[in-house]
């Protein structure tokens, strides 16, 4: 039971895990009537947080969504102006905040907006391009799966900080890691290449 107890304070726990998948039902019918008969801001609030109704899918909504929203971003240059990312970042949380109060949820599934914030956090960190940004969306997923202390702290808060803050954290643990890794690739090639040259 320690190991277990000492696990959960650097990590989320299984137990976390199974009490957000059981409440998952109720969260997303409060959804759906929203989207029927909640007012206009509501509606739009909740087609913003669910990223189009991405958060709707059965399986895989969050991947869905923030290998979507990163590659359509990549293909139009991105948000990769930390100005930029903090407005959206800013919107997601007012909008988080709208559909927690007008559904009376707190954080289901079918919000995904926190995925796709902490995917572009993850890709802006690396400052990778290319298949180097499908590695920091890899380590994304990761790290919100785990979710290392302290987004495992952040993932019990109440509120849109709750909802975006344990994303974020995994968005920055993983292009820290990616820029890492990318950075040890070409200091490793440039040395490669100049013993060979020479």
């Amino acid at each position: 039971m320690k190991d277990v107890g000492r696990a959960s304070r650097w990590f989320r726990g299984p137990a976390t895990r199974r009490e957000r998948a059981a409440s998952g039902a109720g969260a997303r019918t409060a959804l759906r009537v929203g989207l029927r008969t909640g007012a206009a801001l509501d509606r739009v609030a909740i087609g913003f947080a669910t990223c189009g109704g991405l958060g709707f899918l059965p399986k895989g909504s969050a991947v869905a969504a923030a290998l979507g929203a990163t590659l359509a971003a990549l293909a139009v240059g991105g948000p990769w102006n930390p100005w930029v990312l903090g407005l959206v970042v800013a919107v997601s949380w007012f909008a988080v905040r709208r559909v927690q109060r007008a559904c009376r949820v707190e954080d289901p599934g079918e919000i995904c907006i926190d995925e796709v914030v902490g995917a572009w956090l993850a890709v802006l960190v690396s400052g990778a391009s290319g298949a180097w940004c499908l590695a920091a969306l890899a380590l994304f997923g990761a790290f919100d799966f785990v979710k290392p202390w302290p987004a495992n702290r952040l993932d019990s808060w109440h509120g849109g900080g709750g909802v975006l803050g344990d994303d974020l954290v995994a968005g920055l643990y993983a292009g820290l890691v990616t820029r890492g890794v990318t950075w040890g690739a070409s200091w490793a090639l440039t040395v490669a290449t100049g013993s060979t040259g020479t």
